[in-house]
Order: C-alpha cells, then structure tokens, then sequence
C-alpha cells in the first residue's frame, strides 16, 4: 500500500512538471468521457431508470393490435374491465388516459393553462405512491369531482401550501376538490410527460371525455392500461392468458373486437409509448456508438501522446530497473499515472456531459403535451462515468507501460533515454492509422446524416410550409356554446386576414405530424356495418380555405366553401389516396361514404396526398370535413403570410385578447418550428448535429496525434536529417522522407475507415431518410476533408525538418 501512495504522489509530481501535456490530456478525456455520459444519462432516462413506484420491474403494458393501425395503440374501458379480471396472472390493473390534456384553470382574475391525467381511482394504490400531502384516490370514488395534485405544481402554483386540502380548483368550468399532493419523486407513468393534476378518470366534467357513452365503446381506444403481475406469475403466463382474453372477447363481440389482439410488453421496453418503443433501442446503440468511437479516438491520441511521453523518461525507467525496479513495478508506476488522468478527465467530464444535456434540453418541444425531460445524471450514470473513466486510463496507458517497461537496459543508458525504437514507432502509427480510421468513419456518418437531414428537408410533404404562423385556442373551455364560438371565430379570421402582410387564414383541428382525428368508414359499396370491417383513416375538421391556405393542390372537384354549413348536404374532401382505396379506377366525386355510428358522407373533392405521420410511409388514406358541419374545439388558426410569421404574433394576439382577454393562446409556432422541432425532423437533425460535431471533433484528435507523431519522428530522426542536408540532400528530399511515413499511414487508415463507414451506413439505411449509403460525391468530399486536415497536420512539423542545420544536429549529437 505504502508503494501505492509513493507511485500516486510521483505520478501527480510528474504531472504537475507537465502542465501543457496534462491539460491536453484532460480535455480530451473532458471531452470523450463527457459526452459519452450524456448520451447514456439520456438513454438510462428512457430506457433503464425505474418508475418511482413499488417493485417497478412487475409492471406491464397493455396494447392493442389489429389490422387497422400499423403500431400498438390503446384499449377501450369496457376491454380494461375484462382484462381487470385475470386474478391468475394480475393482482391489480390500472387505466390512464393516453395523454393528459389541457384544461382552463379559473383562479382569481387570470385563466392559466393546466394539464389533467384521468386515472383509474386503483391508480396511486396499485403503484404503491403514498401521498406527501393529504390522501389519494379510494376505489368507490369513480365519479368524485376530486384531485390530486402532482407536487411541482404545489410547489410552482400553491407554494407548498399545505392549506389547499378541501380547497376547490375550477377546471374547465367543473370544480374540482384538492384532496392531496403526490410525492416530489413521483412524475407519473408517462416517461418524458409529467402532469399537473390527477382527477378520477370517470369524474363528470374533468375527464376530458365527451360524452360518458364513450367509456361503453370497446372501439373507443383510449386508454394506456399498466397491469401488476401477481407474485409468481411470469410474463410469459400473462401472455398466454391475455391471449386467450383476446380471443374470447374477439368471438363474443366481433363488431368492435374480430382481429383485435392484445400485446403484453415489460413497462420497461414500452417507453417511452408502446407506438415507439420498437426504435428506441437502435436509437441507443446508434448513439452510443457513434460517441464510444470518438472516445475510441481520444484514448488512441492520448496512447499516443503518453507513448512519446515515456520514450523521452526511457533513460530515467532505465535507472530504476538497474537499480532493482520490476518490470511490474514500472508497469504500475506508468498505470498509475494514466489512472489518475482517467479519473480528473472523468470527473472534468461528469461537468461536460451536464453542460451537454442542458443544451439539448433547450430545444422547445413542438407538441402541445406537458414534456418534462428528466435526464439529470442517478447512481447508476455515475457508476458508468467512474467504470469509463477507469478503463480509459487503462486503455491509454497500457499499451505505453508495457511498451517502456520493455526498454533494452544497455541501450537506453548509452543513447541517454528519448529515443524511439523501430517498434515504437510502429505501435505509433499503429494508433495514429486506427484515429484516422475511426475519424473517417464518424465524417462518412456525419455525412450522410446530414444529407439525410437536407433529404428530409426537401422531401414534398403535400403542403407548403414556408410562411405558415399557427396558434391554437379553445373556445369551449371558456364556456361558449358552438354557435357563440363560430361566430367568434368567424370574426377573427375575418379580422386576421385584413391585416396587412396576411395572404389567407383558416381554421383546422389537427396540424401534419402531431395528434390527428381518426375515423372509421365505409364506401358505399359495402354492405357491412361492423366496425372491424371498416377502414380506418386520419381526418381532420377544417374550415373554408384551408386548402389554399396550406398550399394542398385539388385534383378534382371542389373544396369547402361558405355554403357547406350545416343546412347543407353532410360532405366530405377526401386524399387522393383514400380514394384509390375505396374505389380504384372509378371517379370518387359524388359517391358516398359511412362513418361507422355517425352519417353519410357525399364526397365532393379530391385533394392530393401528403405526409401526415412519418416521412417514408405509405400513401396514407386521409378523410377532411368542413368545420360548419362539424363544429369542434380546440381549433388552430393556420395563418399564411407574406413575410416573416413571427411578426404578426403579437397583432394575433392582441386579436384574439380583444375578443375574450381571457382566453388562453398557445401552441404558438411557425410550421417550420413545428417541423424542426417535432419527432418527424428532430431525430434526423440530432443524428446529423452530433455524428456532424463528432465527427470533426475525432478528426481534430487525429489530427493533432498525427501532428504529434510527425513532430516527435523529426525530433528522433534530427541526426538523420542533418546528415542527409550535409550530404546535399535538398529540401524536397527531406520533406518526402518526412511525409512518406505518415502518408501511409493515413492512407492505410482512411482505406479501414471507408469500408467500415460503408458497411455502418447499409446497417442504418432505415435511418437515413432517402441517402443512398454508397454516395460517391460524399466519399470524395469526406475524402477531401481528411485529406486537407492530414496534410496539415503533417506539413506543419515537415516544414521544420527543412530547416535543420547540419552542424547544430550533428554537435548536438
């Protein structure tokens, strides 16, 4: 032990008489360490952090699959009851609302946004949540028009007064009773979302269901159903008994549940929904990938700089071994050293990963849900910093200690210690070309990230969205009856469009890439009524205008006008696609469509199809109806402008407060930050920034551990040099023998880096929005900047060999 401390207060001394090379040593570990972390504090956020809740590893999800949708979706209540019955494999289920929605909180003389989670009244019990303050939900209590407060929204809107039990909250008009505060830990079941307040999920009035009939539709999928799973039981029993519920359900009520299937997923392998889980875990190796190669890079540079470190103490790690030293005994010394700039680099690196995560969590979310990101770093992100940073030092300084440890005794004490030895050199260029390699991989990723970005950015989405300002507002939470609010509405548009940079306003329900309505319908060719049988589609409720204001081309017929109201004929606007579906070959203008439980439909239009969830999905049939028919709320303005949108805000706003000052406008965006910021392009352009900012930042380190290899090869070979000058050797000759060396290096390196880059690049074409992996005028690019980056990097230091004196190389020899 006493050895141990001696080799950390030398190795420390040691550092200390090195400051340039130390610091240099810790960025770099600073760097490569710190954003590793972030990367995994995010994916432990998502992926392998708990649920605060009672034995979280019992959990499962519950979602519906049939041929209707293409991902796992939610349940109906009446199915939630039959499910609630399978004692044999659950000792207690629980329902959710699929998202909490956002309800008008009343208080004094302001109306402020507040968002609701409908629960099952089982909800706190069967999570095991004690409450901080008050009491939770009973089971007899299905209908109480009570809450329970999440406790940032105590803190942020009552601060913490523990005065609010029995107070009423008025929410949407319905008042609600505050019987308790959940605890500060506790975010709720939804990863990434954290509601403000917990109210029973049938309370009349504060469920945000339209009509209670809804909870006796098994086709009303609605609700996000958790199970517990009895001790004892297994997953693959509640599998098979969920299973044959499924089936049981299917043959009892095939209107609403033939083809219908039930999926049973670990909570955890549901996040952050059941929709996306799928892609979740490729997205997370993607990443960790991407940043483990750049800290790949840095432990070969920093390999390298300790390597030429110890070549120069050769002659000082000689003396120790004459003197009795083990080759043990060096080795450890030289560990300890690269340990302790493991463990400073990591601790530098725990700083950067937090700075990092703080930067990407401030890129507003563009969906209208209360997002709350928690990724601050938990134990187990800590235990990874601490493991990273240990192998780091290990890896660095392994390869260097065996390599000095190895030092022929005579030799070194003859030469006076500094020289590097044809081996050395070798293991140098070895790391030099594995850094190379590795940059030109991540550049070739980098690369074809971001031209998947700018694809993705040029694709055609069916609908202009340069000039597009969008805001929402909810009339209905207010109070106003739909005839009140259609005149309102009318009016604001009416106001809006005479404003002078506008070109056109319209009202709609739904926006592209976000939450869309969803109906089931039949044409009129079908004899069925069951609702299995029908076709499921988007659709969305929109007011005059609104294809031109979109910038939606009409491929036949017409669209609605002022007359579609509702004395009017029911119609409809269908998607080119839709059409196809229905009636392929036949003109779709003037032929009817059902909606299951609701009414005709005369289609009057054809409109073309666009993108309305995914980039690279199929045509999706897409069903549009007038808004005068089919008054519903909330609405979003869709304002086309001349100009820049951002500048009419303010006058939207003062519109809207001249109306109702109360009334609460928000979802307050351009569709180009919709776009940008939401889950459509955000993914493409986070892969494309940090593979981009890895990418350059690997090249860099290979860069300067090329630099220092070309550097430290000329200080080794200055006798050489001067010799050849003495002999009239010019200085072309000289620059050619000094770049020879590193010019195959670098070749060897990109030549590895460009088969691996090709063959990451087929295994991520599913990712890579319309790039074609093999894209030559990338490579030649990627090729390029490699190219400029090594010449410099090694013409630098080359340059200096030229100037060498003959005579001060040889007496210096």
């Amino acid at each position: 032990m006493n050895q141990v401390w001696q080799d950390i207060r030398y190795s420390c001394r040691s550092l200390r008489k090195s400051p340039g090379f130390t610091i240099v040593v810790i960025i770099t570990l600073a760097l490569g360490i710190g954003f590793n972390t972030a990367i995994y504090s995010i994916i432990n956020a998502f992926l392998f952090r708990p649920l605060a809740v009672r034995d979280p590893q019992q959990l499962v999800i519950l979602a519906t699959r049939d041929r209707h949708t293409e991902v796992p979706h939610c349940l109906s209540y009446r199915d939630y009851q039959d499910y609630q019955q399978l004692t044999q494999v659950f000792s207690d289920v629980l329902a959710r609302r699929e998202f909490p929605f956002a309800a008008n909180w009343k208080r004094e003389h302001q109306t402020e946004r507040i968002w609701i989670s409908p629960v099952t009244t089982n909800y706190f019990e069967m999570l095991g949540i004690p409450p901080a303050l008050g009491r939770t939900f009973r089971t007899n209590e299905i209908r109480q028009p009570i809450a329970v407060l999440d406790y940032l929204c105590w803190r942020e809107k009552f601060g913490t007064d523990a005065g609010v039990l029995g107070k009423a909250i008025n929410l949407d008009g319905h008042s609600a009773t505050i019987i308790g505060v959940a605890p500060e830990s506790f975010q709720g079941t939804q990863i990434a979302m954290r509601p403000d307040v917990y109210v029973p999920l049938q309370a009349p009035g504060l469920s945000g269901v339209a009509s209670p009939d809804r909870f006796e539709q098994r086709d009303a999928h609605e609700l996000r159903v958790i199970a517990r799973l009895k001790p004892g039981a297994t997953l693959a029993q509640a599998k098979v008994g969920v299973d044959l519920l499924a089936a049981q359900l299917a043959a009892e009520y095939p209107d609403t549940n033939k083809g219908v299937g039930v999926i049973t997923i670990p909570e955890r392998f549901a996040r952050p929904e059941p929709q996306v889980s799928a892609s979740l875990p490729a997205i997370a190796v993607c990443s960790m990938a991407i940043v483990g190669l750049t800290l790949l890079i840095a432990c070969a540079n920093i390999a390298n700089l300790l390597l030429v470190r110890s070549s120069r103490r050769g002659k000082e790690m000689s003396l120790r071994v004459a003197i009795g030293a083990s080759r043990f005994r060096i080795v450890r010394l030289l560990l300890t050293e690269s340990l302790i700039l493991g463990v400073v680099g990591g601790t530098a690196g725990v700083v950067v990963a937090n700075w990092a995560i703080l930067v990407i969590r401030s890129r507003p979310a563009s969906v209208d849900l209360p997002v709350h990101m928690d990724w601050s770093p938990d134990a187990r992100v800590l235990v990874f910093a601490i493991i990273i940073a240990l192998l780091t030092g290990i890896l660095c300084g392994l390869a260097p200690a065996l390599e000095v440890s190895r030092s022929d005794l005579t030799a070194a004490l003859k030469e006076g210690g500094g020289r590097t030895t044809a081996h050395k050199r070798r293991l140098s260029s070895l790391l030099v070309g594995g850094q190379v390699a590795v940059s030109m991989l991540l550049l070739i990723l980098a690369g074809l990230f971001v031209r998947g970005a700018r694809r993705a950015q040029e694709v055609d989405l069916g609908f202009d969205r340069n000039n597009l300002q969008l805001l929402s507002i909810d009339l209905a939470k207010q109070g106003y009856d739909s005839v009140l609010a259609t005149a309102v509405l009318r009016r604001l548009s009416e106001e809006i469009e005479a404003m002078r940079a506008v070109r056109g306003v319209s009202l709609a329900t739904c926006i592209p890439f976000d939450q869309q309505g969803t109906a089931a319908v039949f044409s009129d060719e079908q004899a069925s009524s069951r609702r299995t049988d029908a076709l499921a589609v988007f659709s969305n409720i929109v007011e005059t205008d609104y294809f031109r204001v979109m910038g939606i081309p009409v491929l036949q017929g017409r669209v609605f006008d002022k007359h579609d109201d509702e004395y009017a004929p029911r119609e409809a606007v269908v998607n080119e696609a839709l059409a196809q579906r229905l009636w392929p070959g036949k003109s779709p203008l003037q032929r009817k469509i059902r909606l299951a439980g609701g009414p005709v439909l005369q289609v009057i239009g054809v409109v073309k199809t666009g993108k309305y969830a995914f980039l690279n999905e199929q045509p999706r049939p897409y069903l549009y109806l007038p808004f005068r028919q089919n008054y519903a709320s909330p609405v979003m303005f869709h304002v086309r402008t001349a100009g820049a949108p951002a500048t009419l805000v303010s006058s939207l706003r003062q519109a809207i407060h001249a109306v109702d000052p109360d009334i609460p406008v928000y979802n307050v965006k351009t569709m180009q930050e919709h776009l940008q910021h939401g889950y459509v392009f955000s993914t493409i352009i986070l892969g494309g920034t940090l593979s981009g900012l890895f990418g350059m930042l690997g090249l860099a380190l290979a860069s300067i551990g090329l630099y220092g290899v070309v550097a430290n090869g000329i200080g080794q070979r200055t006798r050489e040099i001067g010799i050849r000058a003495a002999l009239g050797a010019g200085n072309g000759a000289i620059l050619r023998l000094v770049l020879k060396e590193s010019t195959i290096v670098v070749t060897a390196g990109a030549v590895v880096g460009i088969t691996g880059g090709l063959a990451a690049a087929r295994l991520l074409k599913r990712v890579l929005f319309s790039v074609n992996p093999i894209d030559p005028a990338m490579l030649l690019a990627m090729i390029g900047v490699l190219a400029m980056v090594a010449t410099a990097a090694c013409v630098i230091p080359a340059r200096r060999a030229t100037k060498v004196d003959p005579l001060v190389a040889l007496r210096n020899e």
